[in-house]
């Protein structure tokens, strides 16, 4: 029974390599190592939403719960445990700030991502996420 530890891990730059796009072969078996314990939850941390996790596919099995979008929602044993999306006053709040400042933003939901305005940066980003 996983009840004693659990452990979170970050996806980029920590279990997966950006750069090179791979899951380092060491990663992969330090996380089936952990797994097969059987005492530790292992649990992930992340700014992305559950959509943009196909980069860690061969870890999923040995994950039990997923922090995602920065704690919006989060996933405990395939099953959605907490859920705290931005109320739309708020989005527009930021949004009327962000525009007068002339920014670029987006904004990454349960389902979908949206940009207010392709720059070459943010082309660059969402090339290596």
């Amino acid at each position: 029974m996983k009840q004693d530890k659990i452990v979170f891990f970050d996806i980029d730059h920590t279990l997966y390599d950006p750069v090179k796009k791979i899951i380092p072969a060491s990663t992969l078996k330090a996380i089936q190592k952990l797994h097969v314990r059987g005492d530790t939850i292992i649990g992930i941390a992340t700014g992305r939403a559950l959509y943009m996790l196909d980069v860690i596919k061969s870890l999923k099995p040995y994950i039990d719960l997923y922090i995602t979008i920065n704690g919006q929602i989060i996933v405990y044993d395939n099953v959605i445990i907490h859920k705290d999306p931005m109320t739309l006053d708020t989005i527009l709040e930021v949004k009327a700030i962000f525009e007068q400042e002339k920014l670029v933003y987006g904004y990454i939901g349960q389902d979908a991502q949206a940009i207010n305005r392709l720059t070459v940066q943010a082309v660059e980003m969402f090339h290596h996420a």
